[in-house]
């Protein structure tokens, strides 16, 4: 992927990206108007996944200070 436009078209190329209702979606819509932290994770039951995301859930208020959702 040569630029982040081809980057972003790349991913909303992805069918498998669904909201909390389901419904699908394009990742790059997360970070068209804001800084984000993605984090991809791969079993939320593997014990450095889960050390993973307690990690980043223990610095949330401090992204949010640097307006990182």
């Amino acid at each position: 992927v040569g630029n982040d436009n081809e980057a972003g078209d790349a991913i909303d190329r992805l069918k498998a990206v669904f909201d909390e209702h389901g419904a699908p979606f394009a990742l790059s819509s997360l970070w068209k108007s804001r800084r984000i932290l993605l984090c991809f994770l791969r079993q939320l039951g593997c014990r450095f996944c889960m050390d993973r995301a307690r990690r980043i859930m223990a610095c949330r208020d401090r992204c949010k200070d640097y307006g990182i959702y």
